[in-house]
């Protein structure tokens, strides 16, 4: 039974996706992260669920120390259409390649009820919701068999899937062969939180100003790109700009303290990749190549393979590429050997959370986490943190 994957389960929905009889279907734990459920009155043994579940399959990934590095970042006269991107478009160039061939783009955006789901679009209208980060995970019950279905009927279809690591091995395990047109780009994930946390949430947001949120972006670009090198997320209600030093969501999601249970344990985000290319922020570019510093957003590329070189050669004509090293790589650089310790401060910020109310959540649960430290850091110059970091390791 797939349901032995316990708290291993990444939620990806390949289970629910495979079963034949239908008796898989996956539903919120307390927490409100998705697990599969078992009707066992329908289930024929077939162990379909248990061939193309990534947490029990033995998988072959590649080693990301073995990938081709590239710093990006958007040409000049293509800055603007990255506005709502992270960092420098890199998604969004391919995804404009794979719909001028008539392709299928498949993403997270936000649903009317600000619920993170993946989604197909097939305009660059619709592609415009899958850009920017969204530190929630997201949903991707139905995508697997669509995706299944569009290969199936023409194994030459232009196809593109982005998402976390763990969803992208989902498909590939779902999927059970590669084809030549299907693209799968992973981004770098330090984990995920619940849906259930951000809806609580954006409902305390909403409560204390008295009127809905009408949009929320993480890390967005209102005064450039890694400014003062920190993220920080923008919330809309009268044009309102929320800095992360006062986000208390963001500030447990970067202290590691509100992850899904197995993204403690995670290998396919740290030097295993099953994508064929893997996104990421050149937070590191400063140092690393400052003459290659653009505010519109910079870029990591890892190739894995020569299908990913050969998509990224198509948006060429978009993006500016850097050759680098694996010891240039930056930060990501670190999250590949970083340890995720599980603190015990992670089954605080989950406990009772569907009992409390929005506000009782946000207060008693998250706001402990704000420092004046991180507050202090954040109005430093950014050359006075610099010279801090280079006396601490002198």
């Amino acid at each position: 039974m797939i349901e032995r994957t316990g708290k291993k389960c990444i939620g990806c929905g390949a289970c629910e996706s495979v079963c034949p009889s239908k008796c898989i279907e996956m539903r919120p734990d307390s927490e409100g992260f998705l697990f599969p459920a078992v009707d066992r009155s329908k289930c024929i043994s077939c162990e379909q669920c248990d061939r193309i579940c990534p947490v029990l399959t033995d998988n072959k990934p590649c080693s990301i120390f073995d990938s081709k590095i590239y710093g990006a970042h958007p040409r000049k006269r293509y800055e603007h259409d990255v506005k709502l991107s992270a960092s420098a478009g890199v998604f969004y160039f391919l995804a404009y390649h794979f719909v001028r061939n008539d392709g299928y783009v498949f993403g997270a955006v936000y649903d009317e009820d600000f619920r993170v789901r993946h989604v197909m679009a097939r305009t660059m209208n619709e592609v415009i919701g899958m850009q920017n980060s969204k530190y929630v995970q997201s949903d991707t019950r139905g995508i697997y068999s669509t995706i299944k279905g569009i290969l199936s009927g023409d194994p030459l279809a232009y196809v593109i899937f982005s998402g976390t690591p763990c969803q992208c091995l989902g498909l590939r395990s779902y999927l059970g062969e590669d084809y030549t047109n299907l693209l799968i780009v992973d981004v770098v994930c330090h984990g995920v939180p619940s849906p259930l946390a951000f809806e609580k949430y954006l409902s305390y947001l909403s409560e204390k100003r008295k009127e809905p949120v009408s949009d929320f972006q993480f890390r967005y670009k209102l005064k450039g790109w890694n400014y003062k090198g920190y993220m920080s997320s923008y919330v809309k209600f009268n044009h309102h700009f929320w800095s992360v030093v006062r986000d208390p969501y963001m500030t447990a999601f970067l202290k590691k303290l509100n992850y899904r249970e197995c993204c403690y344990s995670c290998v396919y985000n740290t030097n295993k990749k099953t994508a064929d290319m893997t996104l990421a922020d050149f937070a590191g570019i400063r140092e690393t190549a400052p003459d290659f510093f653009s505010s519109a957003g910079c870029s990591l590329i890892y190739i894995q393979n020569d299908k990913g070189e050969s998509f990224l050669e198509k948006i060429k004509p978009y993006i500016e590429t850097l050759d680098l090293s694996f010891e240039q790589n930056g930060v990501y650089g670190k999250i590949l050997t970083d340890k995720r310790t599980r603190g015990s401060e992670r089954d605080e910020i989950y406990k009772n959370i569907s009992t409390l109310s929005d506000i009782q959540y946000v207060r008693k649960r998250l706001n402990k986490y704000l420092s004046v430290k991180s507050i202090v850091r954040f109005y430093m110059p950014f050359f006075a943190r610099k010279l801090i970091r280079r006396y601490r390791n002198s």
